[in-house]
């Protein structure tokens, strides 16, 4: 099993706009295959966003409607 901090040094630790680690290549490359491969469609993820903007449009018209925005 590999650790993605095996190789951390102070070089990767970044301050701004937080503190945070940049670890160039930490995964072997064929873990990067992997991930790529068995990725999940972001279709989902697009289709809540829809709703959840419709959502907001059909709460914004009711408020309007009823006289409270």
């Amino acid at each position: 099993m590999h650790s993605v901090l095996e190789r951390v040094s102070r070089a990767e630790i970044r301050y701004d706009p937080f503190v945070h680690l940049v670890i160039q290549n930490c995964l072997p490359q064929d873990y990067y295959q992997k991930l790529a491969a068995s990725y999940p469609s972001d279709a989902p993820a697009a289709a809540l966003g829809l709703r959840q903007r419709l959502r907001r449009k059909l709460a914004s018209a009711a408020r309007r409607l009823s006289g409270r925005d």
